[in-house]
């Protein structure tokens, strides 16, 4: 995931599912995305969509880029969807954090489910059972694309980038088993949600929020003034989480479709 103050497009050709392989695009990072950048990716992109065979180019820009936004809706593209974006004051928020945490686990104490970091148990050992628990809650997550589940090998790339830390990774357990997890990106620029998921029949009990007031204390504790995030526009209860812990809104992002003919 992308910082989220860059000045950046990520333009996407989407393989039906079924075709081949694991990795469902072919995608292309533009950065600026101004009106003629946008043109000039459009048609790079476009080729190698055709060769796998997409059915349609998604092209996610900042609302600001209001020239690109321009050309793409007269070039035929159409928008489909709004990607809402988030920034926390830790800062100015750091007692009322603290204080809904401990609330939280409480809540969480009393329906026997415990909170406790990847490093605690049991490191990359313990990667694999999170796997089943990554796929059920992405399944969910509302997208412009049909997810696609990932093998082991690859979804585990991105829990061993440089901005993950396994000690930062919070895991929700009930009976030993893992049911949800959160966990923070530790990027040079920002540091922002890299995923919090919860598996559909646990949902509504308050995990979700208990593993973000985990990795918001301990951002705090490490030193972080501000945290930010991104969420689909259709996904309400991440939105009035986000809300409910004081996240304020900033600029975000649309993302546009074109249909490729066959």
């Amino acid at each position: 995931m992308a910082g989220l103050g860059g000045r950046w497009a990520w333009l996407v050709g989407v393989r039906p599912h079924g075709a081949g392989g694991s990795e469902p695009y072919h995608g292309l990072l533009i950065p600026e995305a101004g009106s003629h950048v946008i043109q000039d990716a459009a048609a790079l992109g476009e080729a190698p969509g055709r060769e796998m065979k997409a059915p349609v180019l998604i092209c996610e820009l900042d609302v600001e880029r209001v020239d690109a936004i321009e050309w793409l809706r007269g070039a035929g593209w159409t928008e489909e969807r709004r990607l809402r974006f988030w920034r926390l004051n830790l800062a100015s928020n750091a007692d009322r954090i603290r204080i809904l945490r401990e609330e939280a686990q409480r809540k969480l104490e009393g329906r026997g489910i415990a909170i406790a970091t990847v490093a605690e148990l049991g490191g990359e050992t313990f990667l694999r059972r999170l796997h089943l628990v990554g796929q059920g809650a992405s399944a969910d997550i509302p997208g412009s694309y049909e997810y696609v589940p990932e093998p082991y090998e690859e979804w585990v790339v991105w829990l061993q980038s440089p901005s993950v830390h396994l000690d930062r990774l919070w895991v929700a357990t009930l009976g030993g088993d893992p049911i949800g997890y959160s966990f923070l990106a530790y990027r040079p620029s920002v540091v922002e949600t890299g995923f919090t998921g919860v598996l559909r029949e646990h949902r509504g009990k308050g995990v979700a929020r208990a593993l973000k007031l985990e990795t918001l204390v301990q951002a705090i504790e490490l030193g972080v003034t501000t945290v930010e995030t991104d969420n689909d526009s259709e996904n309400a209860p991440i939105l009035h989480l986000n809300e409910a812990l004081g996240y304020a809104e900033i600029p975000g992002k649309i993302a546009f479709h074109r249909k490729l003919s066959r």
